[in-house]
């Protein structure tokens, strides 16, 4: 019962805030029409979306446009079959079994607005929040539990931007924005006095921190324009849990530390052309240095009875990741059998994007997983413009993207490892002796807009 209450006292002390990264549009984007086009929109931009992918765009507004949307994902990731999934048994045996890689479909709506101030001068929004209940959810999960680094937990949250855009002279458009992350801060003291009792004080504040991001677009010509994106990095949300338990015959002492936001490094470059009036040609170049990002895992630092506890974690270094997107859009310049309907205006869209992968193979404690991510992309868009004599133009914009995780292999250097540094390797592997992981996600949804 004492030795219970002991596994009790730790495991409650491990439900700590687990980082997440950046949020949940830079995996899937803003705005149908952008996400049809594979998100190869950043010398595009002349719409609400510009707030996102390039503020410089906004100046392309001269009027108020303004978009509500909805997404949905869902997504299927291949079991770990055949591997080590624990210990038991007295001296303890390995037990095989399957490992189900944990992932969160995170879907969720959007709402933006941009709206040109003056000639040369226009503001933006954007929001989106999650489909599940939580602003910002914080969820424990160690890095020997297998997940995929961009499809997890870290996508329920709440995203938030606000940007300004003017053009200084000729094509020269420049934009500034802010994403505003909402993490937590706090600490908490868990002391029970004895076993089955004790208190347990949690104390978190949430707290906004700006990570800025700035933008340029240039018009070579009326149908060829060029952009460059830089986001700035920023951390947020670093909580410090303190444990302190006298159970009677045993005191443990803990320290944890967790980072629960960490947005990237970003440079993105971006081309647009249209070489007639009914097509449009986009591609994105893009850099995310994901190898300055902090660790993904929570830090703990336990004794009992001043002996070291088994609870290091042995998260992987990231790499930067090398993006590539290709985005088309054709135009039905006409589209209606009823002379009412011939204002209305059919867009086709399709692309194609290119992520490489984070982490390299996990061949230690480690199941962070990763592949390169293959996205096709298809979008569909009908816009009335001047119906019955309205000056207001409705846009109404569909989209589909399958992101695609190819097959790939990780192999396990060692079944046993040392993880309380005593010298003797008495922890099991989990994935041991090795595996392939790969995974298919689904995104779709629908824009509604008005320009007036």
């Amino acid at each position: 019962m004492q030795m219970g209450s002991i596994i009790i006292c730790i495991a409650f002390a491990l439900l700590v805030p687990r980082l997440a990264n950046a949020n949940p549009l830079s995996v899937y984007g803003l705005g149908s029409r952008a996400m049809g086009m594979a998100g190869a929109y950043t010398a595009v931009a002349d719409d609400f979306s510009a707030t996102y992918y390039n503020p410089a765009g906004l100046p392309q507004i001269d009027r108020l446009d303004a978009g509500v949307a909805i997404s949905l994902v869902a997504s299927r990731f291949s079991a770990l079959d055949n591997v080590v999934v624990g210990q038991s048994g007295a001296p303890p045996a390995a037990r095989y079994g399957s490992l189900q890689p944990t992932s969160t479909d995170a879907g969720g709506f959007d709402a933006a607005a941009a709206i040109g101030l003056a000639e040369r001068f226009a503001l933006g929004l954007a929001m989106h929040l999650p489909s599940s209940k939580y602003i910002a959810r914080l969820a424990t999960q160690r890095s020997s539990e297998p997940h995929f680094v961009l499809y997890g937990k870290r996508n329920d949250r709440l995203a938030l931007l606000a940007a300004i855009g003017v053009r200084v002279f000729g094509g020269l458009h420049l934009g500034v924005g802010i994403d505003v992350l909402f993490g937590p801060r706090g600490e908490m003291v868990l002391s029970p006095l004895a076993p089955g009792g004790g208190t347990a004080d949690l104390e978190l504040t949430f707290r906004p921190r700006i990570s800025p991001y700035f933008g340029v677009l240039y018009k070579i010509t009326s149908a060829m324009r060029v952009a460059m994106l830089y986001r700035h990095p920023a951390r947020q949300g670093e909580v410090n849990l303190d444990v302190k338990a006298s159970l009677g015959f045993a005191a443990l002492q803990a320290s944890i530390d967790t980072l629960v936001f960490d947005a990237p490094r970003e440079l993105r470059l971006g081309w647009s052309w249209m070489p007639v009036s009914w097509l449009l040609l986009a591609l994105d170049v893009g850099w995310k240095q994901w190898s300055r990002v902090a660790a993904a895992s929570v830090s703990v630092a336990a004794e009992l009875n001043g002996r070291p506890l088994p609870f290091r974690d042995n998260p992987p270094r990231l790499r930067d990741s090398l993006q590539v997107r290709v985005g088309a859009e054709y135009y039905v310049l006409r589209w209606g059998p009823l002379s009412w309907t011939r204002s209305l205006r059919l867009k086709i869209r399709a692309g194609y994007a290119f992520t490489s992968s984070l982490v390299s193979e996990q061949r230690g404690v480690s199941n962070t997983l990763d592949s390169h991510v293959h996205q096709l992309t298809a979008g569909l868009g009908i816009s009335a413009a001047d119906m019955f004599g309205s000056a207001r133009t409705v846009r109404i914009d569909a989209h589909v993207q399958l992101h695609y995780l190819p097959p790939r292999s990780h192999h396990k250097d060692t079944e046993l490892v040392d993880l309380d540094g005593d010298g003797d390797s008495e922890t099991r592997v989990l994935g041991y002796p090795g595996f392939k992981a790969s995974g298919l996600v689904v995104a779709a949804g629908a824009t509604l807009a008005i320009s007036f």
